[in-house]
């Protein structure tokens, strides 16, 4: 079940397209790897967004990401 699977966040610093490419990529590797990918990139680079990666950065491992 998804609620026993490890979570992996996956955070970008800016919304450029490249990221939508590393996106489908773990979310490809996260069925055969056993986790579920949690994903957080920036629609826009303003300064909300960065304040929101830095209070996840701050996050203790096994906190939630909302």
């Amino acid at each position: 079940a998804a609620a026993n699977r490890p979570k992996v966040a996956f955070v970008s610093n800016n919304p450029f397209p490249f990221w939508s490419y590393a996106e489908a990529g773990c979310n490809q590797a996260a069925g055969p790897a056993g986790v579920e990918v949690i994903v957080r990139k920036p629609s826009q680079g303003d300064a909300r967004e960065r304040k929101k990666r830095r209070r996840l950065r701050s996050l203790e491992p096994n906190q939630s990401f909302n």
